[in-house]
């Protein structure tokens, strides 16, 4: 339904002419809650800003071309072409994460859609971090097992060796030390297992014994998955050996793969993981 206006003064947000009636689609855009903003690159001019993208850009003057142009545009504007794609763009602004496209009507014509996505992104952040202290207590859960196991292994090899020091002949006694240095490198992997978890962790690249490490990385998960009777089957060609990687970047990437695995076999009625490791063409 169109109205006549009071206010002579009013003008079209999409022309430089006088409106004598109400336009009901410029009222709605003008109130909805996403920002829009309609360049005219002919004539420099801003035609239509929207009250939620007045709101957003408060520290701007509305409808200040150069500024908003600046703003919304880090790379040239002309280098935009009729008919591109809209692409979603972000943009950090007054302590509020924006994000927008930018459409092309004409030559002459850029509209921009814009939203304040910054609640949205910090809901992202707290599942992503909440993802990763699911993996952090995955990993936890099985050194603190591997651990004790070594670690109760040493303290009876050394109670025995301490009540019976005098009658075990030099033999046994290094057959004692010998199982222990074994219990304790054991607890020294897993001890570095702990430091590779460290974001700001340096990078390592060496020669990695590929079926070694698998074994050992195998341990370190396979309570968590004998509890959900989750079979772990693994497949390793001969041929593979050593590939140069960086062993804590490796044994995220395979503890993430692990845990989507396990995730994805809730409801399977005979769970079982098959990895395979065989040497790339």
């Amino acid at each position: 339904m169109n109205t006549s206006l009071n206010n002579s003064d009013r003008y079209c947000p999409f022309s430089k002419e006088p409106c004598h009636r109400i336009c009901i689609y410029a009222n709605i855009l003008e109130n909805i809650s996403l920002g829009l903003i309609a360049f005219d690159t002919e004539e420099k001019t801003v035609i239509f800003q929207n009250k939620t993208a007045i709101n957003m850009f408060q520290t701007i003057t509305p409808k200040d071309y150069k500024a908003l142009s600046a703003t919304l545009f880090p790379e040239k504007m002309e280098n935009i072409q009729t008919g591109d794609i809209p692409s979603p763009k972000t943009l950090r602004y007054g302590g509020r994460l924006l994000g927008y496209s930018i459409y092309t009507v004409s030559n002459r014509y850029l509209w921009i859609l814009i939203s304040d996505i910054t609640d949205k992104a910090r809901l992202e952040s707290i599942a992503e971090a909440a993802n990763m202290m699911n993996n952090i207590g995955y990993i936890f859960f099985g050194i603190r097992h591997e651990i004790s196991n070594p670690l109760n292994s040493l303290k009876m090899a050394l109670s025995v060796l301490q009540k019976n020091i005098n009658q075990y002949s030099s033999t046994d006694i290094l057959e004692f030390l010998d199982r222990a240095q074994i219990d304790i490198s054991r607890m020294e992997y897993l001890l570095k297992s702990l430091k590779s978890l460290n974001m700001f962790e340096k990078l390592h690249i060496c020669n990695v014994d590929l079926p070694s490490f698998m074994r050992k990385f195998f341990s370190l998960v396979k309570n968590d998955f004998e509890k959900r009777n989750i079979k772990i089957k693994t497949i390793f060609s001969p041929e593979v050996k050593y590939a140069r990687i960086d062993p804590g970047t490796l044994q995220q990437v395979m503890l993430n793969i692990m845990i989507n695995a396990y995730d994805a076999l809730k409801d399977s009625e005979r769970p079982e993981i098959v990895v395979t490791m065989k040497k790339g063409e």
